[in-house]
């Protein structure tokens, strides 16, 4: 908080300065007469004419004025009005002159640079870091070096993949199941061919839900109808009953994008179905849309975003609970202070008001997205000057009004930034840790699921070897040559017991190829039970009367 809190006064001191200088330059000559003729105050006041305001409040006639007006400037909601406005201001007693003294685009630039770019960036970069640490303290991770934390996410990481080693489909002993499994190959593999043709008719489905336009000409319409939902439901139908048939419904089901892509052809079907009904089928054709989600599974940059977008909506969803709890407060206070504030042209409408509570929640939350915000402030503002409000009636606004607005956008609009931002660097942050030790725990496991597709969880230390030599680094070698010292101490690592036992010819083919004696059958049930870590680091039979071969 200390550091927010200084941050806050040095932003303040940057306001203030510029805030006396633009008064010492600036005061008195925002004002125009009421006949455009006259350009002198004098003159004007001398034909019978007012000479008034540009703006009732957004000037530089004092210094309480100006940090509202350079605020407002700051927050870069119509701040090229302001600056037009000091371009074309001549001085006290003169009206406006177009283009006047063109040099104070430069001032304000360098202003909007220093205010807007650089010190309200440099705010949301103090609550990134405050919130960062706060995370870390509240983690009870504060006490760890980055190591230990490395090191405990892995640790997280491994109890949070499968519980079980991957399962791969062997090829069906029933003929009908054959042709399909050739067909889609096994669910591992992203390469196959038939997932890129998939893709190709997923972009080209996109590609007809864009041919469609008001007034279309019938040929094309027809063209359209037929290929969406007759071609492409068929495609994906098709696609969806192949994999089906050569996984089984079980398999099928276990990803999470067959699920999503399955739920999206039945829509497609009852869409068909429900054809007659004009308003109910054009909302199941319009969820088709949603099949180029798709695409991000194939393509590693949009599955990154995905996966930062999914880790981080639990904090984002716990910031937008804050933030709706304040527009709520404020919302409540601003009903109570302003609801019989007058409209006025440029502040309050009929649209956006403080007259009731909900009227007052959408006013505020066009304020929290920085919609031209200043105009709700300055029509909470404003006097009798401007000719629409009675003081003794009630109907004009509060010179504090702009406190309000401004606590408000800084607690808002600003820290609203600032920490969805933190949430999503924090999310980023998560998602490098995670992708440097999951994608090794992940390639451990494609290898493990490859010497063993039933899933039993065991092996022989000499297909465990094959694993060992291709695993990346640390879990492996990376497939660099190994010596037989480091091949014995690499299976002492997994607690391989390494024993001479004279084995027969078929004791030694079973061992070797995996298949686990059957008084071991049963542990094989108890092994699938067993934790994360310990069936993905593989769990290893090693009774002394089944030891394995001497390496």
């Amino acid at each position: 908080m200390p550091k927010i809190y200084s941050t806050l006064f040095m932003l303040f001191i940057l306001l203030f300065s510029f805030a006396v200088f633009f008064v010492a330059v600036f005061k008195g000559s925002f004002f125009v007469c009421s006949d455009d003729a006259y350009s002198d105050e004098d003159a004007c006041v001398a034909a019978g004419n007012s000479w008034q305001r540009i703006h009732f409040a957004r000037n530089f006639d004092n210094v309480a004025n100006a940090l509202v007006t350079l605020f407002q400037v700051s927050t870069l909601t119509t701040w090229n009005e302001v600056m037009y406005d000091c371009i074309d201001a001549v001085g006290p007693g003169k009206a406006p002159r177009k283009n006047n003294q063109p040099v104070w685009g430069i001032v304000f630039f360098i202003f909007v640079m220093l205010s807007a770019f650089i010190g309200f960036n440099i705010f949301v970069g103090v609550l990134v870091s405050e919130f960062k640490d706060q995370m870390i303290l509240r983690g009870g991770t504060a006490l760890l070096t980055k190591g230990q934390r490395g090191w405990l996410n892995a640790q997280k990481y491994i109890l949070h993949l499968m519980e079980l080693p991957i399962q791969l489909p062997g090829v069906p002993d029933k003929w009908y199941r054959r042709g399909p499994f050739y067909i889609v190959g096994q669910p591992t593999d992203n390469h196959h061919p038939f997932n890129y043709f998939i893709m190709v008719m997923v972009m080209l489905n996109a590609l007809f839900l864009c041919l469609i336009w008001y007034e279309m000409p019938p040929v094309v319409e027809y063209v359209v109808f037929v290929a969406n939902l007759l071609i492409f439901t068929v495609v994906f139908t098709l696609e969806m009953v192949l994999k089906i048939s050569a996984w089984s419904l079980k398999v099928y089901l276990r990803d999470p994008w067959n699920r999503f892509d399955g739920t999206i052809v039945l829509l497609s079907i009852i869409g068909l179905a429900v054809a007659e009904l004009n308003s109910v089928a054009l909302v199941f054709r319009t969820l088709r849309v949603f099949r180029l989600f798709m695409l991000v599974r194939k393509m590693p940059i949009l599955s990154q975003f995905s996966q930062v977008f999914v880790l981080s909506l639990p904090a984002i969803f716990q910031a937008l609970s804050v933030v709706f709890i304040i527009i709520f407060i404020f919302a409540v206070a601003a009903t109570i202070l302003f609801k019989k504030v007058a409209f006025w042209d440029g502040g309050l409408s009929i649209r956006a008001n403080f007259q009731n509570f909900p009227n007052s929640m959408l006013s505020l939350f066009r304020v929290a997205v920085g919609d031209a915000w200043e105009e709700l402030m300055y029509g909470c503002m404003i006097t009798e000057e401007t000719g629409v409000c009675e003081e003794e009636k009630g109907t004009c606004g509060f010179w504090w009004a702009s406190i309000f607005f401004i606590v408000y956008v800084i607690l808002v609009q600003i820290m609203l930034i600032g920490l969805t931002l933190a949430v999503m660097m924090d999310a980023f942050d998560k998602y490098n840790e995670r992708d440097r030790v999951y994608n090794t725990l992940i390639k451990w496991r494609e290898l493990w699921t490859k010497y063993d597709p039933k899933g039993y969880g065991i092996l022989p230390p000499s297909r465990v070897m094959s694993i060992i030599r291709a695993a990346p680094k640390p879990l492996g070698f990376n497939n660099e040559p190994m010596t037989t010292r480091q091949i014995v101490a690499a299976l002492k690592a997994f607690d391989c017991r390494l024993e001479k036992v004279k084995l027969s010819k078929k004791r030694y083919l079973k061992l070797y190829n995996g298949k686990p004696p059957r008084r071991f059958q049963r542990e094989i049930s108890k092994h699938r039970k067993l934790s994360q870590r310990q069936s993905m680091l593989g769990v290893l039979w090693d009774d002394r009367s089944t030891a394995s071969e001497m390496h």
